[in-house]
């Protein structure tokens, strides 16, 4: 069995769902597919949770009206007969429906994480219908009955594999199986979400779960590239990559990879492949349990972080300044993304949150400090990029690049660089150029 991931934009209009039928039909073997909910959908039930926190309830009527027009839009647009497409409009209309009871309730967390949902429960309906309407035979699996984390919000592995397993024996005979990314249940049964870009998550929980042969994640770029091809030009996809190197790129703001995705996999050496759905012949990435090259592999960038430096204030206390801040920074939930010593004290980075003044303020209680932003984190990422020639290549690039901090991993594989976030793209470029054409050059010479 094979796994296969589509995102919002790969599920973007009805001639995406036909370009999605295309891929699957193509691929043989049994199969599930993970749906993400369709481009904008979660951004529209994003604005209808915050009208029924902000009491807008007509703004959130309004919102619920267009999603279901949308949905079917794209039913309409699809070639399908008028029966099928009467048997989809009334089941969106049933999804919509019970998205109208939340309306009126009073905002909460849970309800939240429950509206949010809707997306992939709407998009997986339309999408299996469509198919089945064509002669695809398929079934349709509601994650909520399977996908459940545990208390500390991971997810449950071998309870997932165990209601999978028994959900799959009642359909032996099936080939095709169509179900939700990011939807997931609590230990207290409620539904919650895997967070932004979670369908990912998804996709790779199921396979790890169900040791699936690979996991294919299809989105609108053909898998990890050497850099940001949002900021940089003529970037190129990365045909092979570790998982810990996967891993790393996705910490430090990859966008084609959720940070979580590749951690299901790794023990049970299951392979993830990242393609592209509207160039599905292009080669993508394969991510796997290899040992790939050395060498600069890529260039990646996290946003919204916070410089700060930290002075002691000498007092009569038992715990380092270390023991201070580091249980201060656990507390409030703060990872420590990039640190260095300084006299009596020391300067770190994190990430920037709606708690970070608060934060900031329970320093100052003990500290003498100072901060600034926005920076942004630059990750050079690869296999022993700080040994051999690839060392100097690192450091000939970094010449007249205007760096706050930098950090060097121990084993060499990934460098961090902090840089104001209003210089990271002309960063990014110069990097670009020094790491991937010049010093080529200079090697063929």
């Amino acid at each position: 069995m094979k796994v296969l991931k589509f995102g919002g934009t790969s599920l973007g209009s009805a001639a995406c769902f036909e370009q999605v039928r295309d891929i699957i039909t193509n691929i043989d073997g049994s199969k599930i597919v993970v749906c993400s909910a369709m481009a904008g959908v979660t951004n529209m039930l994003v604005e209808l949770v915050e009208a029924i926190k902000n009491d807008k309830r007509d703004s959130g009527k309004e919102i619920i009206l267009q999603l279901q027009e949308h949905h079917e839009n794209t039913v309409d647009i699809l070639r399908i007969d008028a029966k099928a497409s009467k048997v989809l409009k009334e089941s969106i209309a049933s999804i919509v429906k019970e998205l109208s009871y939340l309306i009126d309730k009073a905002f909460s967390i849970e309800l939240q994480n429950q509206i949010v949902t809707f997306g992939e429960v709407l998009s997986t309906r339309v999408f299996s219908g469509y198919l089945a309407s064509i002669g695809v035979n398929n079934t349709l699996l509601m994650a909520k009955d399977f996908m459940y984390t545990d208390s500390s919000g991971s997810p449950d592995i071998t309870t997932i594999r165990e209601y999978l397993n028994d959900i799959l024996q009642t359909h032996k005979e099936e080939k095709l199986f169509i179900t939700q990314g990011f939807i997931c249940k609590d230990v207290q049964g409620r539904v919650n979400n895997l967070g932004r870009g979670g369908s990912d998550y998804s996709g790779t929980i199921i396979g790890a779960a169900l040791q699936v042969e690979e996991v294919q994640i299809w989105s609108d770029i053909d898998g990890v590239h050497n850099n940001d091809p949002r900021y940089v030009d003529n970037t190129s996809s990365i045909p092979l990559l570790s998982y810990q190197e996967a891993s790393v790129l996705a910490s430090f703001g990859a966008k084609v990879l959720h940070p979580q995705t590749v951690k299901p996999l790794v023990d049970l050496k299951i392979p993830l492949y990242l393609k592209n759905t509207f160039t599905p012949s292009a080669t993508g990435t394969k991510i796997g349990d290899n040992i790939s090259p050395p060498g600069i592999k890529s260039i990646a960038v996290k946003d919204n972080m916070v410089w700060l430096k930290i002075r002691d204030i000498p007092k009569n206390e038992n715990y380092s300044l270390y023991d201070k801040v580091f249980t201060l920074c656990n507390a409030y939930q703060f990872p420590v993304i990039m640190m260095d010593n300084v006299e009596n004290g020391l300067f770190l980075v994190i990430e920037k949150t709606d708690k970070i003044s608060e934060f900031l303020y329970q320093l100052k209680q003990g500290f003498d400090i100072d901060f600034d932003l926005p920076y942004s984190v630059i990750c050079i990422g690869g296999n022993s990029i700080m040994k051999g020639p690839n060392r100097g290549h690192v450091f000939g690039a970094l010449g007249a690049i205007p760096i706050k901090m930098i950090s060097f991993e121990s084993a060499g594989n990934y460098v961090l660089l902090l840089v104001k976030t209003e210089e990271k793209i002309d960063v990014m470029q110069q990097l670009h150029q020094k790491l991937f054409h010049e010093h080529v050059e200079l090697d063929m010479v």
